[in-house]
């Protein structure tokens, strides 16, 4: 009894045939888990919540409401996490008891040397475990399936209305980009050798060079130029009066006791600059003799 395991070129596998084979491969896939399932009930392996799961299931899952589905999922999420938590206990136990059974001198067939003791009861809830995580993932597994099986159906129904004129549409499509292409290529070999492998085109490269005008063309207009400079202007002062706004707003946010000590240090500074003006102290040097 043991779950079906995906092989090259099943339904867990990208396929390489399109979507006929992918759902082909789908279907024998739920097939698979619809026998492992069914197994696992018959004999009472699926536990509390996977025996839930499976009869929900069995009742057309897609006629549920959004709410109870939820539910089922977040039950699911739960039992499969305390599996996971119960298997890596029984785990840690049965390799403790190995090497007690290893290391000790004991009554190895009835395994009660030591606190480590590993029997049958402790496999059977071991394997019973295993059976019951694996159910639980069928059930899910197999329920993708069955979603991804009716997304191929409906793609496979508009495929078939789809296939002449996508042929045609595609065609045409490739014809144009050839065409493109081709042109592309013309376009840069006359750009490489040019028109001078005769004398007229040789007379008309000649000409080209002549009348080029010997400066270059402006590339706005004096309107256009006359729009950027009053937008620079008008962008400066802006900045400028909003460089007003926040340092008349500083100084009505100092207190009176600094608006004080500022008016000091103007005062202080104005009396440095009256006694010693620009240019203070040049009068005195002499021209080195």
């Amino acid at each position: 009894l043991t779950p079906p395991t995906p092989t090259r070129g099943n339904a867990d596998s990208p396929a390489a045939g399109g979507p006929a084979q992918r759902k082909s491969l789908v279907e024998e896939a739920i097939v698979l888990y619809t026998a492992f399932l069914d197994s696992c009930q018959q004999y009472g392996l699926l536990g509390t919540v996977g025996k839930q799961l499976y009869l929900q299931d069995a009742q057309q899952v897609d006629q549920m409401d959004p709410s109870t589905k939820r539910a089922a999922k977040i039950e699911q999420f739960k039992a499969n996490k305390a599996l996971t938590t119960q298997l890596a206990a029984l785990e840690d136990k049965r390799a403790k008891a190995m090497k007690c059974v290893d290391h000790e001198d004991g009554d190895k067939e009835t395994g009660t040397s030591g606190l480590g003791a590993w029997d049958e009861e402790d496999e059977r809830m071991l394997w019973g475990a295993t059976v019951q995580q694996a159910g639980l993932r069928a059930l899910h597994q197999r329920q993708m399936l069955k979603e991804e099986k009716e997304l191929l159906h409906h793609a496979l129904a508009s495929g078939h209305l789809q296939q002449g004129a996508s042929g045609s549409n595609a065609r045409s499509a490739r014809e144009e980009m050839e065409e493109e292409r081709r042109q592309e290529v013309l376009h840069k070999l006359r750009g490489i050798a040019g028109t001078l492998a005769t004398p007229s085109g040789r007379r008309e490269e000649l000409r080209s060079q002549v009348f080029r005008p010997s400066h270059n063309l402006p590339t706005r207009s004096l309107a256009e130029q006359a729009d950027i400079e009053i937008a620079d202007a008008q962008r400066r002062e802006s900045s400028q009066r909003a460089q007003e706004r926040a340092r008349a707003a500083h100084l009505e946010a100092l207190g009176s006791d600094e608006d004080e000590e500022e008016l000091k240090r103007t005062r202080a500074f104005d009396d440095f600059k009256d006694m010693h003006p620009r240019g203070h102290g040049n009068s005195k040097l002499k021209p080195c003799g």
